[in-house]
């Protein structure tokens, strides 16, 4: 199945308690794979294989507005998007807060590796796009 949505939509899905185990940003686009799914609201069940894509309102030659913050001591402290692209692919990515805002079209999304806890804030979503068997 797939589904695409805006931030302006409803939230139809949550990636509370899912798990990615892959993260990338290719063409413009944050790529993220499950080994756990994501749930869709008001369903306990979880979804199987599951993708997410989201896509930014940037050109070609912008810069993407991606930051990932480590929490260590109870400080946060920004890292490259490749260590923590590394450490995903490692470990895997336990989601346990997701924070949506429409009007400045951005996501954060929290969670933790057994090597620590991690933000990631996207700014500039034009789309959401969901993926999975049901």
């Amino acid at each position: 199945m797939k589904y695409v949505e805006t931030l302006k939509n409803s939230e139809r899905f949550c990636l509370h308690d899912s798990k990615i185990s892959k993260i990338e940003f290719i063409d413009n686009k944050l790529l993220l794979n499950f080994s756990e799914g994501f749930y869709e609201a008001g369903d306990a069940k979880q979804k199987k294989n599951c993708k997410l894509t989201y896509k930014f309102m940037i050109e070609e030659d912008v810069e993407l507005n991606l930051s990932v913050f480590k929490e260590t001591s109870k400080k946060k402290k920004e890292i490259k998007f490749i260590d923590f692209a590394e450490a995903v692919k490692k470990y895997g990515f336990k989601i346990y807060r997701e924070f949506r805002c429409g009007f400045t079209t951005q996501i954060i999304l929290e969670g933790n590796t057994p090597k620590g806890s991690y933000s990631i804030l996207t700014q500039e979503i034009d789309e959401i796009i969901y993926e999975y068997d049901n």
